[in-house]
Parts: C-alpha cells; structure tokens; sequence
C-alpha cells in the first residue's frame, strides 16, 4: 500500500484584474499569505506594464511585473512543479475567454467576476470536466454574505414575500449583482413560490418590481466607497413581523474569504 503525500508547498496564483479596485486587496492578501505565493498580475494599463505590481499599488516589491500577455503568463504558470490558481476579476465582457484559456493551459480558475449568463457557465463547466480541472464561481467571497444566504433560506419557510436590495458603488457593471442572482435561486430552488401577486400588477417600467420569485434590486451611488457596499434581504408575511438581515461587506472579510477559496481551489484537483 502507498501513501498519498500531502504537499505543502505554497499555491502559486494569477490575479487577473490585479490593479482594480477587487484586485489590488487580493494582492495584498495573496502576499501576506504563507500558502500562497504571487506568480503574476495581469492588468490592461499600457502605462503600467513592466512594473512591480507591490511597487504600484504601495504594497512594497514583489518582483512580479504587470503584463497584459495572458497566453504568456498562463503558459509559464503551466510549468510551475505545482498546478496554479488564477484568480479573475475583471469583468463580464471578457471573463468567458480568460476562463476558457486558464483551463486550455491546466490552471484552476476562481472566478470573482459576476455576470456570465447560465448558458457560459454550462459550457465553462463541460471544458473543464473535459480537461479532468476542478474551478470555481464564486459571486461573492464574504462570509458574512453565504451566512445571510443560509439564514434566508432557513427562515424563507415563514415567509411568502421576499426582496433582495442592494447599494453598489457607482462603478457596478452587472445588476443585480451576482450575488443578489445566486441568493434568488438558491431561494427558488426550495420548491417556494413568493411574491405572489394580490391584485393585478401593472409595471410602467420594466423591472421596477425586481423580477420574478424572490426579487433582487440593485441601486449604485457615487458616495459608496471603493467596492464596499451592503445588501438587504427583506421577509415579509401578513400578520407576522418583516424580518430584515442586513450584510455589511467590508474588503477584509472579502479577501479573507478570497484566500481560502483560493488555497482551497489549489487543491481541488486532490
């Protein structure tokens, strides 16, 4: 009988998007972290290629310059002893092909970048099944967000009405957010219907009742700082008193959850 061994050499990790406003606490995570170790940054800024992306972003040097080659950067993670983790978080537009060409060069992807449609991520999960590659979609790296998902789902059995309400910054490219997405279905999946209607509803603008099922809407404000940003999850029922959870979501608990998904991601393929 042989022994599997237990590797405990560090995660090497990508982060593409790596001067936004996401990317630049992932840095900062990643390279605090003892299990992790910062292999490269990928970031569009012509003005910034070359340099130390520490450096830029205030973080000191660590001797890891900027670049915008993708196709470079995840071939040479390809030759790492161990099997890299690139961490996406750039936007909607352009996360299908980063994720695409990550699992094309044997890397597990973690996506951060909300806004692929149902139809993308069947096809990203059948190429990566295909390649024999774990990966995961993660619409928001908060503890605090997946415990408010879990209480809504508990206390949902009390309830027939439900909304989902969220403040972004003003530079939000999808809403709802992903997560406000994933909340809802995980809340359709319990087989519930809410919200049904008590009169006969007319919308004279398209969307103002948030969707179908459990409802998500989404509002974006200048004065939001940076990616910070709160969401409300509201129960109601007639007769009983409206139960409200209210997620702050601060970029320490986010890039805390980050570090583990990553490091847990690294290991997927165990």
């Amino acid at each position: 009988m042989t022994t599997a061994s237990i590797t405990t050499a560090p995660i090497p990790v990508i982060v593409n998007g790596a001067t936004g406003k996401m990317g630049r606490e992932a840095i900062k995570a990643i390279a605090a972290a003892e299990d992790m170790v910062l292999i490269g940054a990928l970031a569009r800024n012509p003005a910034l290629l070359g340099q130390d992306i520490g450096e830029v972003l205030g973080y000191g040097a660590l001797e890891v310059p900027i670049t915008n080659d993708k196709e470079a950067l995840f071939a040479m993670g390809s030759q790492q002893p161990e099997v890299p983790v690139v961490l996406d978080l750039t936007h909607p537009a352009v996360i299908y092909e980063n994720v695409r060409a990550a699992i094309a060069y044997g890397i597990f992807p973690v996506i951060g970048t909300t806004g692929l449609s149902p139809d993308q991520l069947a096809e990203l999960d059948a190429f990566a099944q295909k390649s024999s590659l774990g990966g995961l979609v993660i619409p928001n790296f908060a503890i605090g967000m997946v415990l408010m998902q879990q209480a809504a789902i508990q206390a949902s059995r009390f309830y027939d009405h439900v909304e989902i309400i969220e403040l972004h910054h003003d530079q939000k490219a999808d809403a709802p957010s992903g997560t406000a997405i994933k909340t809802a279905q995980m809340l359709g999946e319990l087989g519930k219907t809410f919200n049904l209607p008590k009169v006969q509803e007319t919308e004279t603008l398209a969307g103002a009742r948030g969707g179908d099922g459990a409802r998500a809407f989404a509002s974006t404000a200048s004065g939001c700082r940076g990616w910070w940003l709160t969401s409300k999850l509201f129960l109601a029922n007639r007769g009983k008193p409206t139960a409200c959870a209210t997620t702050p979501r601060t970029g320490v608990a986010i890039c805390q959850g980050c570090c583990s998904v990553c490091a847990g991601c690294g290991k997927c393929g165990d």
